[in-house]
């Protein structure tokens, strides 16, 4: 499932619908309905237990679409895991809790936000100005549910391991799911284009690039064989897209050292290379992609430059 529409894909020789995964795992699509194509993904892992546990929640504006797709499962409860506190991955969360209880896992310095997303939601204002307000203001969750993990936290019961990779966001947390050999990587690990088979780095500034890399080297030590996006659905041979991201990386942030303006930066990234020549002509097609790719590539750039 690429980032501009929804498709059938065949896991493990079984035809799956779209919004179905082997491996106890369900894919939804909390993309709000004012942006026409899909690209929020949540995940609902099934538990041993009579618990399930929810991966991501999407933004405020997504909270009745999310609880449509959740209702009439039985559930009286749900736990949920949060890669990170950004409003389109959060967002939803207090709305929903209200209706559906139970534990939220989420990085320590992400806890005091979601109990009080004040802060949180200032903050987005400033940065995302009238996109923060389409995606909604977060309501509080109460403290006695938020648990504050560290790195390397095991949810038995959901066969996950929690791992901090902070880069993207510091709170971020990424998640490996032993059974299906696969990582949740919120956005640690960029935007997947399945039409182009490319994942645009998730560099918008003021990632730490830095950290952003060893948390890359950190999912790669696990060898996942499928990544489960947040923006947008499952992609399978995870090593292969999480070196291929490390490349692009790597010579983005040479360019940047070496070329003197940002300007001859830029085209260095979008016509030097003939791959991601044919790759960014194509991105023509898809405004909100290409858009993304040009705050990444501006993004590495700013980063090296503040470094010197």
């Amino acid at each position: 499932m690429g980032l501009h529409r929804l498709t059938l894909r065949m896991m493990t020789g079984m035809l799956y619908e779209a919004s179905k995964m082997s491996y106890g795992i369900e894919i939804l699509d909390a993309t709000p309905e004012w942006l026409d194509i899909p690209f929020i993904s949540i995940y609902l892992v099934y538990g041993e237990g009579d618990r399930d546990l929810l991966v991501d929640v999407g933004p405020r504006s997504s909270s009745t679409k999310v609880l449509k797709l959740l209702s009439g499962r039985g559930y009286e409860s749900l736990d949920y895991y949060i890669t990170h506190i950004h409003l389109d991955h959060v967002g939803a969360l207090g709305e929903v809790h209200r209706s559906l209880e139970g534990n939220v896992y989420l990085h320590p310095r992400a806890v005091k936000h979601v109990a009080d997303p004040t802060r949180l939601w200032e903050t987005a204002l400033a940065s995302l100005g009238g996109f923060a307000e389409m995606y909604g203001e977060p309501l509080p969750v109460s403290k006695d549910f938020l648990v504050g993990v560290e790195d390397g936290y095991v949810l038995d019961e959901y066969g996950l391991k929690l791992i901090h990779t902070p880069g993207h966001a510091s709170h971020h947390i990424s998640a490996y799911h032993e059974e299906s050999r696969g990582m949740f990587v919120g956005d640690s690990a960029g935007i997947y284009v399945e039409e182009l088979d490319y994942v645009i780095p998730t560099t918008i500034y003021p990632t730490r690039l830095d950290s952003y890399i060893e948390s890359l080297e950190k999912m790669l030590s696990y060898r996942p064989s499928l990544l489960y996006y947040s923006h947008y659905g499952v992609a399978e041979d995870g090593v292969d897209k999480l070196s291929r991201l490390l490349k692009t990386l790597e010579t983005w942030i040479s360019a940047a050292r070496d070329l003197g303006s940002e300007d001859e930066y830029r085209d260095y990234i979008t016509s030097g290379d003939e791959e991601f020549r044919r790759i960014y002509a194509r991105l023509e097609e898809i405004p909100l992609a290409k858009t993304l790719v040009d705050l990444a590539i501006k993004g590495v750039y700013e980063w090296v430059r503040e470094r010197g």
